[in-house]
């Protein structure tokens, strides 16, 4: 082998044209000097056992770059950028936002009442409205569910209006903004929902309940034609044998449901009694009453489960 002194090149016998290619070859696997000179001195075993070592330890190193790219990915989804929470039709979307968000405060008092909740974890989106004197939550299966979490608090007035014209979409993707807000998209366009501030209150405990709860299931429609035809004034419900008495100012209906165990008498504010079954979704409503102090539950199922939470009037009757 010669090297030209004004260009640095290489000039190669016939006879060392295999080992210049098995050095362009080793050198090409990123093989640093020091080892290509250990390798080529070493008989076959040795030649095989470092070329091994050489692979496993572009192999770890593979490995490190792939963890630290997963990290930034990570950290992009922290920021925004994220991949989507979940994915269902849009028209699903916008029925479940319809079911809850009369319960959102409405003079604008407070805040982050004047918001919804919404979450998607364990495979569920759920949205959550209150306004301190009622509380609705909605939960439905979603066609498809990721790892990525999400909780936003929006503005229920701009997310009712934003999901009306997601209606149509066959399918809407729900992804965290990085700041707080909703992001709606689907695979044409998208639509951000910024978040409110403040903290939204900790409902999850008034789901929770206390108290020996008296349980009674009524037909849906019966009992929306009940409730209409009391009036929108205050309404007792009492659990009787016969089924549901609703007392209004109008008039007063025994609606036929079955109870566990005998029920107990509760004021409520009539529109908001009305608000409540008017949402009801599937055939049955469950009612849960527990003492005339605490609040009056109804429950209903189609895809998912509907809850709606109502305070009392406190009376002065015993």
């Amino acid at each position: 082998m010669a090297v030209d002194d004004a260009t640095g090149y290489r000039y190669y016998d016939l006879d060392q044209v295999a080992q210049a290619e098995l050095i362009r070859r080793l050198r090409a696997t990123e093989m640093p000097v020091e080892a290509v000179r250990a390798f080529l001195v070493a008989d076959p075993a040795g030649r095989r056992r470092r070329l091994e070592e050489h692979v496993a330890a572009l192999e770890g190193r593979l490995t490190g770059l792939r963890a630290a790219a997963a990290e930034i990915v990570a950290a992009l989804e922290q920021t925004g950028g994220a991949g989507p929470a979940c994915r269902l039709p849009g028209a699903t979307l916008a029925d479940a936002v319809g079911q809850i968000v009369f319960a959102a405060d409405q003079d604008g008092a407070r805040p982050e009442l004047a918001g919804v909740l919404v979450e998607v974890k364990d495979g569920s989106l759920r949205l959550v409205a209150t306004d301190s004197y009622r509380l609705a939550v909605r939960d439905v299966l979603p066609t498809w569910s990721g790892d990525q979490p999400l909780r936003a608090l929006v503005a229920a007035g701009q997310l009712g209006k934003d999901v009306e014209t997601v209606r149509d979409w066959p399918e809407c993707e729900l992804r965290p903004d990085g700041q707080g807000g909703l992001v709606l998209a689907s695979a044409a366009e998208q639509r951000l929902l910024p978040g409110l501030a403040g903290k939204f209150p900790d409902y999850e405990h008034v789901l929770i309940g206390s108290g020996i709860v008296s349980r009674g299931i009524a037909d849906r429609r019966r009992l929306a034609r009940a409730v209409t035809d009391a009036g929108s004034g205050p309404v007792v419900l009492s659990g009787v044998p016969e089924g549901l008495r609703i007392s209004g100012d109008a008039t007063e209906t025994v609606v036929p449901c079955s109870w566990d165990r005998p029920g107990t008498a509760v004021t409520l504010n009539g529109t908001f009694l009305a608000d409540a079954v008017g949402v009801s979704v599937g055939p049955d409503v469950v009612i849960e009453l527990t003492d005339r102090l605490r609040p009056v539950v109804l429950r209903s199922a189609d895809t998912g489960t509907l809850g709606v939470w109502i305070m009392p009037i406190r009376t002065n009757t015993p």
